[in-house]
C-alpha cells in the first residue's frame, strides 16, 4: 500500500514553470523541486528540523527563453517551446503550471496559447489542473476596462488610456 501510495504520488507532483533560465522562474523551479508534495508552511518547518519520513517533492519541467543557456540543475525536463505538440504533451503530464508573463510581451502570447490548448483538451484531464500567471500592474496598464465598477454608493470608472 505505502508504495502504491508514492507512485500515485509521484504522478500527482509535477509542474511546469516557464523560462526557467530567468531569475523568476528558476527561483520557482527550486522552491518546487524543494518542497514536499501536499506539505505547508508549518510542515516544511518541522521537516527542516529533521523529519525522517519519507517525502515525494515536486519534479519540476519547463521551458527555457535561451536553450542555449543551461538547465537548472533542480529541473527534471526542458520542453522546447517550438513544438506547440511537445508542450501541450508537457502541460497535460502537470497538475500546476506557473506562468510569468511579467518580464516579456511574448510571454503574453505563450501563456494564452498554452491557456487555450488546455481548454480544448479540457474533457481529456485525468485530474484538476492549477493554472497560475504571474503578471505586475503594469502587464495590465493598457487594459480598458470593460464597465464602470460600482461599490455600493461609489461609482469607480477608471481610464487607463491616459497612463504610460
Amino acid at each position: 500500500w505505502y508504495q502504491r501510495r508514492v507512485r500515485v504520488s509521484r504522478k500527482m507532483a509535477r509542474v511546469f514553470v516557464n523560462n526557467v533560465d530567468c531569475y523568476i522562474g528558476e527561483q520557482l523551479a527550486k522552491v518546487f523541486s524543494n518542497t514536499v508534495v501536499g506539505s505547508t508552511l508549518e510542515e516544511a518547518v518541522d521537516d527542516d528540523e529533521g523529519s525522517q519520513r519519507a517525502q515525494v517533492k515536486y519534479e519540476v519541467v519547463g521551458t527555457m527563453s535561451d536553450m542555449n543557456n543551461e538547465k537548472p540543475a533542480c529541473v527534471v525536463d526542458v520542453v522546447g517551446k517550438e513544438s506547440a505538440d511537445d508542450l501541450l504533451v508537457a502541460l497535460m503530464q502537470c497538475d500546476i503550471i506557473v506562468y510569468d508573463i511579467s518580464t516579456s510581451e511574448s510571454q503574453v502570447e505563450d501563456c494564452l496559447v498554452a491557456c487555450n490548448a488546455l481548454h480544448e483538451q479540457i474533457a481529456n484531464f485525468k485530474s484538476p489542473k492549477t493554472f497560475i500567471c504571474l503578471s505586475s500592474v503594469m502587464t495590465w496598464c493598457k487594459t480598458k476596462p470593460n464597465e464602470p465598477v460600482s461599490l455600493g454608493n461609489y461609482h469607480v470608472s477608471l481610464n487607463l488610456n491616459n497612463i504610460r
